[in-house]
């Protein structure tokens, strides 16, 4: 039996989106209201903004009257690493869900991140959603093609990686394609407990780092 948002134990688990964004208020705005409109209700949405910016300030007063919301403001800029784990240790949901400030979810995918961490029972998890391209921009240069088509690439082998069983799911190349970051959710607790994010890596990888760290952990 499928379960959905408005199963009653499906309803138990609570969940915090941690939104890291930084001077791209036009984007951040479609993000929250993508994110507001999820069929999924026990949930809170955590923005951490790194670094003061006086355009995002200003979405924050817009954005006022939605409980929902909850903002933070680092003084400067830290790197991503650091505002998710500000994030993380803001939140209060049982299960920490990243995003970046130029995703729009669609309506079912607090719900289906949850009902994978319900079902898991003992089992500790990092589920990964996949992203794809808005249909209605392709990418019109030459090298934006390749790198669509490389970044597409990259999510079909990657998910081909991470549902392999037996002897298939281990070894370098799966370790490879482990990651931790947008659209990827994992217990809090257990997230805390393993250090968070790498914050010396103020630029990239923080996010293949966090997801091997884990899988030694134990996490599938």
């Amino acid at each position: 039996m499928r379960l959905d948002a408005t199963d009653c134990d499906l309803r138990q688990l609570s969940c915090t989106l941690v939104v890291a964004t930084w001077r791209r208020p036009a984007l951040l705005k479609q993000t929250l209201r993508a994110l507001l409109d999820q069929s999924y209700s026990v949930l809170e949405i955590v923005i951490v903004c790194d670094g003061d910016d006086a355009a995002t300030r200003a979405v924050a007063a817009e954005f006022n009257i939605e409980p929902k919301l909850r903002w933070f403001f680092h003084l400067t800029n830290r790197g991503l690493a650091a505002a998710r784990n500000t994030g993380v240790r803001q939140a209060s949901g049982d299960v920490v869900l990243f995003m970046d400030d130029d995703i729009i979810a669609a309506p079912d995918l607090v719900a289906a991140h949850m009902e994978r961490h319900l079902s898991a029972g003992t089992r500790r998890l990092v589920v990964c959603g996949t992203i794809t391209e808005d249909p209605d921009q392709p990418p019109a240069a030459y090298v934006d093609r390749k790198l669509h088509e490389l970044r597409q690439m990259i999510v079909q082998e990657s998910a081909k990686m991470l549902q392999a069983s037996g002897p298939e799911s281990v070894g370098d190349i799966v370790e490879r394609g482990l990651w931790c970051g947008v659209n990827c959710s994992v217990r809090r607790e257990a997230f805390l407990r393993g250090g968070g994010f790498n914050e010396h890596f103020c630029k990239s990888g923080e996010e293949m780092e966090m997801g091997q760290r884990l899988h030694l952990q134990g996490f599938e």
